[in-house]
């Protein structure tokens, strides 16, 4: 969500709206993961691609010790 304050002697501002327009099954927010980018003028957004959760999930550890040998 925005909104605009608007500057001045007292606390002004407008009404809330959303800043980005997704479709609402992607709006998962224990799984929604976004960053800003350091100036805060960007947003990274990871969507899904279609409508389909990835079938699985490939987890290596202690892959460093790989690159050793």
């Amino acid at each position: 969500m925005t909104v605009e304050v608007k500057p001045g002697t007292s606390f002004d501002f407008a009404a809330a709206r959303p800043l980005f327009a997704f479709p609402p099954e992607v709006i998962d927010f224990d799984r929604f993961n976004y960053d800003v980018r350091p100036d805060g003028q960007r947003f990274l957004a990871n969507l899904p691609h279609g409508r389909e959760a990835p079938a699985s999930i490939t987890l290596v550890s202690n892959w460093t010790a790989e690159l050793v040998r």
